[in-house]
Parts: structure tokens; sequence; C-alpha cells
């Protein structure tokens, strides 16, 4: 391989203070992407504790069982909103910071693009989960395939790949 074809990379200093400066111009919007789910999640919790167990529920009541079940599967059904919102979240961050260094700022951007791509992220996670569930038995296999496909997720966001596609090009 000839060294000079290949451009060099910048170094760690470099990149900190370009980060840095990304985040310092752009840290309104990168934090309120962030808190998103933190204040989804806090308006569910209170609802789970407006209508959760108090003094005025009869427990022995028929009610009182439907409320809790009720309850039960708000929890449940809130929780797995949230994982999926934070993940969304995640991947606006990813969409939004490639956007900034595209010469694109529009938050309301990034949150589109993020949505057509959230079902093919969700569908690489999946794959990566079971080739590392598949590959755990085997440690040294298990550590390499894992650094091998955890940039899928930055290929997905990068519109270069989707699936499969995305595992081979992190690769």
């Amino acid at each position: 391989v000839d060294m000079d074809t290949h451009k060099k990379m910048p170094g760690t200093k470099f990149l900190l203070k370009e980060s840095w400066v990304l985040f310092i111009n752009n840290w309104k919007k990168l934090t309120f992407i962030s808190l998103v789910p933190i204040l989804f999640g806090g308006i569910l919790l209170f609802i789970i504790f407006i209508f959760g167990r108090g003094p005025l529920i009869n427990t022995n009541s028929t009610f009182g069982t439907l409320l809790d079940i009720f309850i039960s599967l708000l929890i449940v059904l809130s929780s797995i909103f949230l994982v999926l919102l934070s993940y969304y979240s995640q991947l606006v961050l990813f969409k939004y910071v490639l956007n900034i260094k595209n010469g694109l700022v529009s938050l309301k951007t990034a949150y589109k693009e993020t949505l057509q791509l959230l079902f093919p992220a969700i569908w690489v996670l999946i794959l990566i989960f079971l080739i590392a569930i598949g590959t755990l038995p085997f440690v040294i296999p298990w550590i390499i395939v894992t650094v091998y496909t955890s940039f899928a997720l930055f290929v997905i966001m990068d519109n270069q790949g989707r699936g499969i596609k995305s595992l081979c090009i992190s690769t």
C-alpha cells in the first residue's frame, strides 16, 4: 500500500477542539435532543405515580385489581416507548452532528431523516445482537465481531448502507 495515496488523519487535539467548537455553537439544540427522552420519562413516571396505588384504592375490589393490571401494562408499554425514544434520540444526535458537518443545521431535517432510518437501525441492532449471541461462547471471535459491527449504526446514519450492507461496510 502506497502511503502517499492516503490522507493523514487529524490528531486527537484537533478533533477535541473541533468537537468542542461544534458543541459550543449548537449546545441548545444538542441539549434539547438529549432531554426529550428524560422529559417524556418524567411525565410518564408522574402519570404512573398519580394513578398508582394510593389510600383511595381498595385492593380487595375488582376495580383495584383491574387498575393494577392497567398500571402494570402502562409501565411495560411506557418502558418500551422510552427505550425506543431514547434510541431514537441518540440516532437524532448522530444525524444532527453529521448534518452540521455537511452544512445543514436544521433540527427538523435531522428528526425527519432519522425517522426514515429508525427501522433499518433497529434491524441492524437485532442483527448485531444475534451475531453477538451466536459468537458469545467463543470469546476471541466475539470480541472481534463486536468491534467489527460496532460502527454499523454510523454507516446507516451516514446513508452509506442499510441492513446487512451496513454491517459489511462497518467491517
